[in-house]
């Protein structure tokens, strides 16, 4: 318990779990270090250990767990987020990532590792056979081999893929095939020019709309036709039956008269 204008206590080891608001951070001997307060000493074996309180790693003490430095930044070094020596950040990005998701992996600024598995949920850079969706991508074309499109969208350019896993790059119009897409990057002197690739396709859906235009009009006069058919039916259907009508209501009348003359 330690409200606020408390007094601080002599002994270091009181210190623990004192908010630095109440009491602040010591130059020395202070056994937050490495959580609350910012580390200040170096390590010293069997003297000043990180399992003591937060402690820099150097010449003679690189243990696992020591606070790391910009000289001793090795593997199991823990970095000091209030460090005023060495910056957080560049700490950070000196350690791969081993856990979280792929958008927040840990430890927070991580570098990301090559991928180890197919369902591996943490960020790591894509491979060959070893690419979970979120992975990291090449930053060159020429090294997607083996990665899915899922993990690894197509690229416009310059991607091993085309032609497999990715649309093919057109070499003229409708070829290779008409799903080919246009490489924006061609080569100069060999290549299909970008702007009559764009052409060729710019036509294509122009003649893909021109004959879906033709489709409705063909479709909606024939629904026209059927519609004047069907009324056409109707009316000759309701005349017929009006005629036949006509026809029984005479054939009664004459049937009356008879009965009549015959009385």
């Amino acid at each position: 318990f330690s409200p606020i204008g408390c007094t601080c206590p002599r002994e270091q080891a009181l210190l623990i779990g004192i908010p630095i608001e109440q009491c602040v951070c010591r130059d020395v001997d202070d056994p937050r270090a490495g959580s609350m307060c910012k580390v200040t000493e170096d390590c010293k074996i069997g003297v000043l250990e990180p399992s003591n309180r937060g402690c820099f790693c150097n010449s003679n003490y690189q243990q696992a767990g020591c606070t790391c430095t910009e000289q001793y930044s090795q593997i199991g070094c823990i970095c000091d987020l209030l460090s005023t020596t060495y910056n957080a950040t560049s700490c950070l990005a000196t350690k791969p990532c081993s856990g979280g998701d792929f958008i927040n992996s840990t430890p927070t600024g991580c570098t990301p590792p090559d991928c180890t598995s197919s369902s591996q949920t943490y960020k790591c850079n894509c491979k060959n056979g070893l690419d979970p969706v979120g992975c990291v991508c090449p930053s060159s074309g020429q090294d997607l081999t083996g990665i899915s499109n899922k993990s690894c969208p197509c690229l416009p350019t310059g991607d091993i893929r085309a032609g497999t896993t990715c649309p093919s790059y057109c070499t003229g119009p409708d070829q290779p095939n008409s799903d080919c897409i246009c490489d924006i990057e061609p080569d100069q002197s060999t290549g299909y020019p970008l702007l009559d690739c764009q052409a060729s396709k710019e036509n294509q859906d122009q003649k893909g709309i021109s004959f879906a235009t033709l489709l409705i009009v063909i479709g909606s006069t024939a629904t026209v036709l059927i519609i004047f058919a069907i009324a056409v039916s109707i009316m000759i259907y309701l005349i017929c039956k009006k005629i036949k009508n006509e026809k029984l209501i005479k054939i009664k009348k004459d049937k009356e008269l008879q009965l009549t003359y015959h009385w």
